[in-house]
């Protein structure tokens, strides 16, 4: 075989190698986009890495996966912040998310801040909440439920202490938003 016999070759081989990973590549993009879009409504967080569960996959309108991926992300923020708190802060994480809670609940979840608070105010005490899995439980077109398990770090003094809770959370649609109305932490 001459030498530009073989350049040929290597070419046409080159140009099918490369025509192959870009059909791979081409199925891969289309079969992420997919033809329904998904929603998970059920989420396990894992170093800040959230996977879907594939058993609780469904099958919804791109308006609805928006809105249940803003819920979640609003349950997530909403448990974290409203369970963390400390006696330099007060109650400075609950008084920003007023405007999603209505006003019996905050009114409830500040007094049981201040009692912890007050149980032990001879020396610094806080509380860090972070959401490690969050499930939607239930959802209708005025109500949501969310099951979540939660990882609290309670700092009393120079003492520090980590166990873990399981929270729920509902959401009411009240107008055009959606307030949490009851949360529950056990």
């Amino acid at each position: 075989m001459t030498k530009r016999k073989k350049i040929i070759i290597i070419l046409i081989i080159a140009l099918a190698v490369l025509g192959i990973i870009f059909l791979v590549l081409a199925r891969k993009t289309a079969e992420e986009k997919g033809l329904e879009p998904k929603v998970e409504t059920e989420k396990k967080v894992e170093e800040g890495r959230e996977e879907i569960s594939p058993e609780a996959e469904t099958f919804l309108k791109p308006e609805q996966k928006k809105e249940e991926i803003s819920l979640a992300n609003k349950a997530r923020t909403f448990i974290e912040r409203a369970g963390s708190f400390s006696s330099r802060s007060q109650d400075q994480n609950l008084r920003e998310i007023k405007e999603i809670m209505s006003q019996n609940l905050f009114n409830n979840l500040q007094e049981m801040i201040s009692q912890e608070l007050e149980k032990n105010k001879d020396s610094f005490y806080g509380k860090t909440t972070k959401v490690i899995s969050l499930k939607m439980a239930e959802k209708s077109d005025t109500r949501v439920h969310f099951q979540s398990d939660v990882q609290i770090e309670e700092t009393k003094g120079e003492v520090k202490d980590v166990f873990y809770r399981k929270t729920e959370l509902t959401f009411l649609k009240q107008g055009t938003e959606w307030k949490a109305v009851e949360m529950a932490v056990y």
